[in-house]
């Protein structure tokens, strides 16, 4: 589990494939329910109080995990241990992995290229190599597609 700080109201919140059981990422309950104890978990390892009202981005990440965006919509309609969320939930985002060192990456095909940086496709790689280069990468959700038009390296 990995959590970022964006700003006061907002934070994400990773969570690789071996945190979970195999769950049915199309129902928001079983989603509901992981939420549930993530959060739970949130507040007794990392001290973080998650009280309010949230608006949360769920991306699924195939082989990789689950993204969650916490956005803090109200604070002042509840108490301090109320949480209430609503959840979107994104089944099939456009996931690029982010590569700083051309080194990293020089072996996959369909590499693209943007100011000095490496993106690759998730599902171009087997979970080995995902979990091998696990360190060397930042996830980027590509919601406008823009990296889909960046400089093709290597193409299969």
């Amino acid at each position: 589990m990995n959590i970022s700080y964006i700003n006061d109201t907002d934070f994400k919140l990773f969570i690789n494939d071996n945190f979970f059981e195999e769950i049915e990422y199309e129902s928001k309950e079983e989603l509901m329910t992981l939420l549930k104890a993530v959060i739970l978990k949130v507040k007794k390892n990392y001290g973080i109080i998650v009280s309010g009202l949230y608006e949360v981005n769920i991306y699924i990440l195939k082989k990789i995990g689950l993204e969650f965006y916490f956005t803090k919509s109200d604070n002042y309609t509840f108490s301090n241990k109320v949480v209430d969320l609503k959840m979107t939930i994104h089944l099939d985002p456009n996931v690029y992995l982010k590569f700083d060192n051309y080194d990293y990456v020089s072996e996959y095909q369909n590499l693209r290229y943007e100011e000095g940086c490496f993106y690759l496709k998730p599902d171009l790689l087997d979970t080995s190599d995902l979990i091998k280069l696990s360190d060397l990468y930042t996830i980027i959700i590509d919601e406008n597609n823009e990296i889909d038009n960046y400089l093709l390296l290597k193409k299969n």
